[in-house]
């Protein structure tokens, strides 16, 4: 029998990003792309399930209430992470990005640096809410949020 060990991955998280901003921070920002997307999967009435193209108007889609799931070869943040799996979900107005990254991909010495980052984010509105947790307990190592703003 193999020995069989669940991955631990960490998660990041965005919410409250505006839906207007969403399509330039996913393509922009994280480095969503035909090339960088190894699998993904969208979903409307008229279509059914599909894929991401580049030429997709990431705007339209997600000003409706939706949902998607991408997985990465990288995710960029702070800096650049290989095979990631992120999650989308908007209500219309605002989305929710969370990308998980592999542990053995996530160096915690950085951590202060995509800490710093992630409240940048915060601070040209890009999202309200900001955090970092680990998959064993997902108990926030870091959390930051418009109300904790000077």
């Amino acid at each position: 029998m193999a020995d069989w060990k669940a991955k631990e991955y960490y998660t990041v998280l965005l919410d409250g990003i505006p839906v207007d901003r969403l399509a330039g921070f996913l393509r922009g920002t994280i480095g969503l792309s035909e090339e960088t997307a190894v699998k993904s999967q969208f979903y409307t009435k008229e279509n059914g399930d599909f894929s991401y193209a580049d030429s997709m108007n990431l705007a339209a889609y997600f000003a409706q209430r939706g949902s998607a799931a991408v997985h990465l070869k990288t995710v960029c943040f702070d800096r650049v992470y290989r095979d990631g799996t992120c999650v989308i979900c908007s209500d219309g107005t605002s989305a929710e990005l969370e990308c998980d990254i592999e542990e053995k991909d996530f160096d915690t010495d950085r951590l202060p640096e995509l800490e710093a980052w992630l409240t940048e984010q915060v601070r040209k509105e890009i999202a309200d809410y900001v955090s970092i947790s680990c998959t064993f307990d997902r108990e926030p190592l870091f959390e930051f949020r418009k109300g904790d703003l000077p």
